[in-house]
């Protein structure tokens, strides 16, 4: 008789308030066309009941850079909690079969990979930026502690360096969401209005190759990104 082999639990996310996320791992025993019977951990397999009604929204990278190449769509990939159980003492999640929904690419400019520093004022910890382009950035962090205090919405100044400069971008926190189990913090920054200058040396972080076209008007600091206008 063989013995069933463990399966990697799968990772997700679901909504704690609005733009506010934490993700969980399933550990699915059993899905059928009519219901999935899975277990929900944050740190361990099974540590956590989430409410019923609550979608959990799969991380599905790999399938939707395939489709926004070729499509130029977005597949939400998630399932709904109908009910619970207890099954070992644990709480076990009934949840409907999975479901799919697209949507167009809400992004115009594709964003880029990056990795650079970036600080927030008021706040020791060090960030790094993911990606993103001179609409907004991903930030990661990691700690045991809890980054509890950012908030939604509100206006920060984020400082980068380049070349030996500080540069400050205002933006405003767009999401947020936790990772207990491996302590990550996903950041996601909102730059409403850049200055000409702001704009290339975020170019040139995001984009070590990024150029700039000259006319017989313009001249360029290299050393520091610096685009100055000249009259005729």
């Amino acid at each position: 008789m063989s013995t069933p082999q463990k399966t990697k639990p799968l990772r997700g996310k679901y909504q704690l308030a609005k733009n506010i996320f934490v993700t969980c791992y399933l550990d699915v025993l059993e899905a059928t066309d009519q219901e999935i019977r899975t277990f929900i951990g944050l740190k361990k397999r099974g540590d956590a009941t989430v409410p019923i009604g609550t979608r959990i929204i799969f991380d599905a990278d790999v399938i939707n850079r395939i489709n926004v190449r070729r499509h130029g769509s977005l597949d939400i990939i998630s399932i709904q909690v109908l009910k619970l159980e207890v099954m070992s003492g644990k709480p076990l999640h009934v949840c409907t079969p999975i479901q799919k929904d697209s949507r167009g690419d809400l992004r115009e400019t594709e964003r880029k990979e990056a990795e650079f520093p970036v600080s927030i004022e008021g706040k020791d910890a060090q960030f790094m930026a993911s990606g993103g382009t001179t609409k907004g950035l991903s930030l990661h962090y990691t700690s045991k502690r809890a980054m509890l205090s950012l908030t939604l919405n509100r206006t920060y100044d984020f400082r980068v360096s380049h070349k030996g400069s500080d540069y400050i971008f205002q933006g405003a926190i767009k999401h947020i969401q936790y990772d207990w189990k491996n302590h990550e913090h996903l950041i996601g920054v909102h730059f409403p209005t850049l200055g000409p200058d702001e704009e290339i040396i975020l170019n040139l972080l995001l984009d070590p190759e990024y150029t700039i076209d000259i006319s017989g008007r313009q001249t360029v600091d290299t050393s520091v990104g610096k685009i100055s206008a000249h009259d005729l």
